[in-house]
């Protein structure tokens, strides 16, 4: 039989280890593969782990589509697919029973339906951790040995946008309660991406200078393209203002805090606008109030963590087959077999519905300009 060989299509640090964690079993499945940040590259089986914006043509024979994050589309959920296309690809497939409840519920949205099916795999990363126990646990020693910590508690300070002072309000906390910190920043690969994030880059390197000045010994900065999953085991705490990593969290049965004055950007002198944080799965406070909201926290740290502890089953399925589950979509699909993944549709597809939103969301899109540039 002819070896298939899948491209991993991804565009930047986040999607690539989605993508590695798959490509370790490609081998067993008997498949090839490769990665590339190429989103025009031809290709025999496509998986495309990113905001499917970014795809004007699909270029592969068949093509699989996933989410690149965890809150992805969070500005139009339920409907994701409000804002993005995932008809031209193959197949689609989701993490988690919170996941596919978004679909059913927008299912009559032709730009929810993949050509063949929707499906219910799990997430690729939970198998790291789950399939691997002893391998997983070794790793997350040698990383406390080498990062060196004592035995104080640590946290984990993880934003999508550094600004706005976010890392100077943790690191003051922190400085003030006598805890460890671990700095992980958002890492964009792009070049565009690099160009349109010179603000935010230029804050990142402020704020790691000044941790390293107030923190010494007690800060340990990651290097941004690095996979965060192996740094969650070696925390007590996770702080950011909104990202997929709330949501990874979840599976070291870690609590969050997201700040909710913070402020949401892609620079320093753009308007902002506050974070969107799911407060099922994360505990929020004032900046004024952070060190005390912390301080309370790991003061009654089994209570917290009682409220968070069973919360990964809702978002996450499947936590020790998810990369077995898509190589079994991969030959069922390709061998034309019974598909015991899929979603069945909640709705049937309703065109005079998705031209109605499509007319709504964009005369809410001309009003809010409009209502911009009328204040400004």
């Amino acid at each position: 039989m002819r070896k298939r060989k899948i491209t991993f299509y991804h565009t930047d640090h986040h999607e690539f280890h989605i993508c590695k964690t798959l490509s370790k079993n490609a081998k067993k499945y008997n498949f090839d593969f490769e990665f590339t940040n190429d989103l025009k590259k031809k290709s025999d089986i496509g998986f495309y782990c990113l905001d499917s914006n970014y795809i004007k043509k699909v270029n592969s024979n068949l093509s699989i589509i996933t989410l690149g994050g965890l809150d992805q589309g969070k500005l139009v959920w339920p409907n994701l697919w409000q804002k993005e296309s995932w008809n031209k690809f193959d197949l689609g497939f989701l993490p988690g029973e919170v996941w596919k409840k978004k679909w059913l519920t927008s299912s009559w949205d032709i730009n929810s339906r993949p050509k063949k099916s929707m499906n219910l795999i799990g997430w690729p990363k939970t198998e790291s951790i789950y399939k691997n126990v002893k391998h997983f646990e070794k790793k997350q020693n040698e990383m406390t040995n080498t990062i060196g910590f004592k035995k104080d508690k640590t946290v984990i300070y993880a934003p999508n946008r550094e600004l706005d002072g976010k890392a100077t309000d943790v690191i003051n906390s922190i400085s003030e309660l006598g805890l460890n910190l671990i700095i992980k920043q958002f890492a964009w690969s792009q070049k565009d991406q690099i160009k349109k994030f010179k603000d935010l880059r230029n804050n990142i390197e402020e704020s790691n200078y000044y941790a390293k000045k107030v923190l010494g010994k007690k800060v340990h900065i990651v290097d941004p393209s690095d996979n965060i999953m192996d740094y969650y085991g070696l925390a007590d705490l996770l702080i950011t203002d909104e990202s997929s990593v709330i949501y990874e969290a979840l599976l070291f049965d870690l609590p969050s805090l997201s700040i909710q004055d913070w402020k949401m950007g892609q620079n320093n002198y753009q308007k902002f606008r506050s974070p969107i944080i799911d407060k099922d799965v994360c505990f929020v406070c004032l900046k004024k109030d952070l060190t005390k909201k912390i301080d309370d926290i790991f003061k009654n740290y089994f209570s917290y963590k009682e409220k968070i502890i069973n919360k990964k089953f809702d978002h996450f399925s499947y936590l020790e087959n998810s990369c077995e589950n898509f190589y079994h979509l991969l030959n069922i699909t390709i061998n034309s077999k019974k598909n015991i993944f899929e979603i069945v549709p909640k709705y049937q597809k309703s065109y005079f519905r998705f031209f109605l939103s499509m007319i709504i969301l964009k005369s809410k899109n001309i009003i809010k300009k409009y209502l911009i540039n009328f204040f400004r």
